[in-house]
């Protein structure tokens, strides 16, 4: 029972940790668009050429010729931006439930009777 009480106190006194999960997802959510951005950029890594017809303006070309010797490198590229993704995700994921815990533990070792402790 006091284990609910304790916990029931903590959410109560403790509100700004709410925006703490809003503010990773925010992180993520922008470090996301930077990887699309470079996934796009990595995959369009070919020969552009301008198309010269009247009835598209400004159409183009885009070509993998010689993709057999840049292969190699596109894939370790896509791979390793993947890998910064999944990482990246992870960190966030973890560094959120740290802070929960550090604010929660914290919080639990200064409270006393008399007093409701910080988180």
């Amino acid at each position: 029972m006091e284990v609910i009480n304790c916990s029931a106190d903590f959410l109560t006194e403790t509100k700004k940790l709410i925006g703490v999960p809003i503010l990773y997802y925010v992180m993520l959510f922008v470090f996301f668009l930077f990887w699309v951005g470079s996934m796009i950029s990595v995959e369009s890594m070919g020969n552009i050429q301008p198309k010269v017809t009247d009835s598209i303006p400004l159409s183009k070309t885009i070509t993998w010729e010689d993709r057999k010797s840049e292969g190699k490198t596109v894939n370790l590229m896509m791979g390793y931006l993947t890998f910064g993704l999944i990482w990246f995700t992870f960190f966030l994921e973890h560094s959120n439930d740290y802070v929960t815990m550090v604010t929660a533990s914290t919080f639990y070792f200064s409270s006393t009777r008399r007093k409701v402790g910080e988180g």
